[in-house]
């Protein structure tokens, strides 16, 4: 049996209902406050986490020395997509190289480059043109392409890098974009001899020694 009443009239039961009447009343404001502030938080840090994910999370690099049919043909389709290179040429290049790097995001290929086969003869030829001279044995590096929608991420550097990390020559490219003299440059490669008349432009040859 509980007396209610008495309850009632007791001054301090009363002021401590009241006490607990504002707690919870306070608590429940201080709840609805925390939610509001979580709710705001996760907003700024869903668009903060959206604007600075790194982009290089979403691709990755693979070596290989023969490529599947369908591997082949999306590097085809981002060398012509590239127009740098003879792309009936490459299709024959690929298909000899020494080792391929290719860049993939999920199961497309987004970008490649190449150690080609052995060539003493085209080698010879290149040093003919550029009135300098290449190291015996050395490999070369090319068909370095992005696909357009992919540049500008460092996937090309990636690339590079991959391939310098498993070559067991020294090397050398030949090209007529800045762009890609400058990424040569800070790879270690240097300028040898004389610029000549490409089908695309003037061709710099550039070489890096196996200890560089």
């Amino acid at each position: 049996f509980i007396d209610t009443g008495s309850e009632t009239d007791d001054p301090r039961r009363a002021s401590l209902g009241g006490l607990i009447k504002v707690i919870e009343a306070t608590q429940r404001n201080l709840t609805s406050l925390a939610n509001e502030v979580n709710k705001e938080l996760a907003a700024v840090s869903d668009s903060t986490t959206e604007s600075k994910a790194p982009v290089g999370l979403e691709w990755t690099i693979k070596i290989a020395k023969r490529l599947s049919t369908a591997e082949s043909t999306q590097c085809m389709q981002v060398l012509r997509d590239g127009g740098a290179v003879d792309t009936v040429t490459a299709k024959r290049g690929l298909a000899v190289a020494n080792k391929i790097a290719v860049a993939k995001s999920g199961r497309e290929i987004v970008g490649l480059a190449v150690l080609k086969a052995d060539r003493p003869a085209y080698a010879s030829k290149i040093a003919g043109s550029s009135g300098s001279s290449i190291e015996k044995g050395a490999i070369e590096l090319g068909y370095v392409a992005v696909r357009s929608d992919s540049r500008k991420q460092g996937i090309a550097k990636s690339l590079l890098d991959a391939l310098m990390s498993v070559a067991d020559a020294p090397l050398f490219a030949t090209t007529s974009s800045n762009a890609m003299k400058k990424m040569l440059s800070d790879k270690g490669f240097r300028k040898s001899g004389k610029t000549w008349a490409g089908k695309m432009g003037r061709l710099s040859l550039w070489q890096r020694s196996q200890a560089s």
